[in-house]
C-alpha cells in the first residue's frame, strides 16, 4: 500500500500534560496490507437471507463459546466475511450445512452442523476412553470484551486440572454440547468445555496466523455483512436488558442484513446500522460518525410541542431571537426532521432520544455549510420569516447559566455539577457550611460526586445495584449475573445541614444517574424538572469491519431496592416543563423553581 509513497511521517501525539521520549525506531516489513476491494451492492433472495442468519447463529456460538485454542487465535472479521459469502450462496440444505461446517472446521472441529432429526455422534474427542492427566477449558465471561475498547469487560478462557478422571464441580461435560437450531432445517452441536494437554485443545491442531493488515471498507457487501453479523451477536449474547426491552432481535439480524446487502454508499449503511441498534432502545447505544459535520449557531429544545431556539450563540447578527420557533430546516418542517433522526437514535427513553436528536439536528450539509430555516418570532406570532445561517465547528450545547459556584441570593448557593472540579467543590465548602439552601445543578453530566460524601452525618451511602452478565451458555440460556460493589461512600466532614435541591432533566445518563439514584433513595433533596435519561452502567465499545464502533450498555443496573431503572429514570418530586415565553424572556424556570423550593424549610 505504500510501494507509491516518496515521504513517510511518524509521530506522537500526547493529550494532557507530560513528556515523550522516542528513540530507536525501526521499519520491519510484517506482511501484506489488503484492501477490500469495492463491491456492487444487490439484494438478498430468500434463500441467501436464511443461508445468512443460520451461518451468523453458529458464528456467535463458536466465536464466544467454544473454548478451542483455534477460536482464540482467530481472526473473526475475516471470518465473517468470507463465511457469509460462501454460506450466501448454498442452494439447498445440505449444501449450507457443508458448507458452514467448512467454515468452522479448522477453527472449532468438534461443532457439528447437522439437519433436523439425524441428531450427529459425538466426536471422540468429547468423549475419551481415559480421562487421565486432561485438563478441561472453558470461557469465562465477565460482560464481554471484543478487541480493546472495553477494559471494563473480560472474556477468558479457564483451565482446570481433572481431580480422579472428574470433572470439577459447575463445568458443563464435554460431552453434552450445547444443541440449538438455526434455521433452514438445520441444528448445530457446540461443545461449551473441551478437554486438553499442555499443548493445546483436542483435537489438536495448528494455530491460525496470518501477518497481513486487512483494511475493510464498508464499500464491500462483504465487509457490511459482516459486520451485523458481530454486531448481532454482541448483543444476542451479553445485552442485559432483553428482559425490559420490546424488541425481536432474530427479525432485527434479518432486517440489518437485507439492508446491509443492498446498501449503495457507505452514509446508507451507516444509517443501517444505526437503525439496527436503535431498536436495542439503549440510551448508551451508538454508531459512530463517518464524519464530522458542520454545526448551525444555536440551541434549542423542545418546547410546548415546538422546536424553540433558547440560546443564539454571541458571535451571529443572525435576525433570530430566543423563544422563535423553527418551523422548518432546509425545507422540512421540524416535526419530520427530527422524527427521521428519532428513528436511527438509540435511547430507552422518549426524553434521551429527543435530546440527542436535537443536538443532531442542528448539523448542516457538509458540502453547502449553511442552514436555511424558517422561524416564527416569538414576537411576531403567526408570521414567517426565512433565514439563512453560515454552519461551524461550534458544538458547544450549554445554554446561560450562573457562575459554576454562586450565592444568589443570601444564604441561597447554586452548584454547577456539570463544571466544577473536586479542588472547586473544596474551595467552596466553607461556605456551603453556612448556607440555608444549595441548588445543585445536574441538567447535563457531572464531573464530582464529592459533594455526596457530605449528604449524611452518619452511615454509609450505597449506590444503585449493578449486575454483569456472565453467561456460560449461548443465547442468555440460565443467564447469571455477577454483582461487584458499588459506591459505598463514607461521611465526611462538614455535614451540610442546608436544605438541598437537585435539578435535572432528560440530559442525566450514566454517571449522572448513579448521583441521582442515591439523591432519589436517600431522599436527601427535592429534584426539580423533568425524568432523567433511563440508562446507567458501564458501557462496551467494540468495533466492527467498515470502520464502525458500536458502544451499548454492558451491565444491569437496578435501583436501590431492586426495582426498574432502564427506561424509568429518575423522576422529579417537582416536575416543570419549560415554557416558550420563559425561554423568550431568558428566565430559567427550573432553576428559579429550584431557589423557590431552597428556601422552604
Amino acid at each position: 500500500m505504500l510501494d507509491d509513497s516518496a515521504q513517510i511521517y511518524f509521530g506522537v501525539i500526547i493529550h494532557g500534560s507530560g513528556r515523550v521520549w522516542v528513540d530507536d525506531v525501526t521499519l520491519e516489513t510484517t506482511g501484506q496490507v489488503r484492501v477490500d476491494a469495492p463491491e456492487p451492492a444487490r439484494p438478498l433472495s430468500d434463500t441467501g437471507l436464511a443461508n445468512l442468519v443460520a451461518f451468523a447463529k453458529v458464528f456467535g456460538y463458536a466465536r464466544h463459546f467454544n473454548p478451542s485454542d483455534q477460536v482464540a487465535a482467530a481472526d473473526w472479521e475475516t471470518i465473517a466475511a468470507e463465511g457469509a459469502r460462501l454460506a450466501e450462496e448454498a442452494v439447498n440444505r445440505q449444501e449450507l450445512a457443508e458448507r458452514i461446517q467448512s467454515v468452522f472446521n479448522p477453527i472449532a472441529p468438534t461443532i457439528r452442523i447437522y439437519p433436523e432429526g439425524s441428531r450427529p455422534e459425538l466426536p471422540a474427542e468429547l468423549r475419551p476412553a481415559s480421562r487421565n492427566g486432561l485438563r478441561v477449558v472453558r470461557w469465562r465471561h465477565y460482560g464481554v470484551r471484543i478487541g480493546a475498547d472495553s477494559p471494563s469487560y473480560q472474556s477468558t478462557r479457564e483451565w482446570a486440572v481433572l481431580s480422579g478422571g472428574q470433572l470439577p464441580a459447575g463445568w458443563i461435560d464435554p460431552a453434552e454440547p450445547f444443541d440449538a437450531a438455526i434455521g433452514s432445517g438445520l441444528r448445530v452441536q457446540v461443545p461449551l468445555t473441551l478437554y486438553g494437554e499442555d499443548y493445546g485443545t483436542r483435537p489438536w491442531g495448528p494455530l491460525p496466523s496470518s501477518d497481513d493488515l486487512y483494511i475493510r471498507g464498508a464499500t464491500n457487501r462483504g465487509t457490511r455483512l459482516a459486520a451485523v453479523i458481530i454486531a448481532w451477536n454482541a448483543i444476542q449474547h451479553f445485552y442485559p436488558y432483553f428482559d425490559v426491552i420490546d424488541v425481536d432481535w432474530h427479525a432485527e439480524l434479518a432486517k440489518a442484513l437485507k439492508a446491509a446487502a443492498a446498501d449503495a454508499t457507505v452514509q446508507d449503511f451507516q444509517k443501517t446500522l444505526r437503525r439496527f441498534w436503535a431498536s436495542l432502545k439503549d440510551g448508551h447505544g451508538s454508531v459512530s460518525a463517518v464524519e464530522g459535520f458542520p454545526a448551525v449557531p444555536l440551541v434549542w429544545d423542545w418546547v410546548e410541542n415546538q422546536l424553540v431556539v433558547t440560546r443564539v450563540k454571541q458571535d451571529q447578527q443572525s435576525g433570530i431571537q430566543r423563544g422563535d420557533r423553527v418551523v422548518s430546516i432546509d425545507g422540512k418542517s421540524a416535526e419530520a426532521a427530527i422524527a427521521e433522526i428519532e428513528a436511527l437514535t438509540s435511547g430507552a427513553t422518549p426524553q434521551w432520544i429527543r435530546w440527542r436528536a436535537q443536538a443532531e439536528l442542528a448539523y448542516c450539509t457538509a458540502s453547502t455549510r449553511r442552514m436555511r430555516l424558517e422561524i416564527e418570532p416569538f414576537a411576531q406570532p403567526g408570521t414567517r420569516r426565512s433565514i439563512e445561517l453560515a454552519c461551524g465547528t461550534d458544538y458547544d450545547w450549554s445554554e446561560p447559566r450562573p457562575e459554576m459556584v454562586a450565592e444568589l441570593e443570601p444564604g441561597i448557593f447554586y452548584i454547577d455539577i456539570g463544571r466544577i472540579t473536586d479542588a472547586d467543590w473544596r474551595a467552596a465548602l466553607p461556605s456551603l457550611t453556612l448556607a440555608r439552601g444549595i441548588v445543585f445543578d445536574l441538567r447535563g453530566y457531572p464531573r464530582t460526586s464529592s459533594y455526596l460524601n457530605h449528604f449524611a452525618a452518619d452511615g454509609v451511602i450505597d449506590s444503585a445495584q449493578w449486575h454483569i452478565p456472565t453467561p456460560e451458555k449461548p443465547d442468555r440460556a440460565d443467564l447469571s449475573f455477577y454483582h461487584p460493589p458499588g459506591w459505598n461512600l463514607k461521611p465526611v466532614e462538614p455535614y451540610l445541614r442546608a436544605k438541598k435541591v437537585f435539578l435535572t432533566d432528560g440530559r442525566a445518563i450514566s454517571f449522572a444517574e448513579s448521583v441521582m439514584g442515591i439523591v432519589e433513595a436517600y431522599k436527601f433533596a427535592d429534584i426539580v424538572g423533568s425524568a432523567t435519561a433511563g440508562t446507567n452502567g458501564n458501557v462496551n465499545t467494540f468495533s466492527v469491519p467498515g470502520g464502525f464502533r458500536l458502544v451499548f450498555t454492558g451491565m444491569k443496573v437496578l435501583k436501590h431496592d431492586g426495582s426498574r431503572h432502564h427506561g424509568v429514570g429518575i423522576a422529579p418530586t417537582i416536575p416543570l416543563p419549560r415554557t416558550r415565553a420563559g425561554v423568550a424572556a431568558g428566565r430559567d424556570e427550573v432553576l428559579l423553581r429550584g431557589i423557590e423550593a431552597a428556601k422552604q424549610p
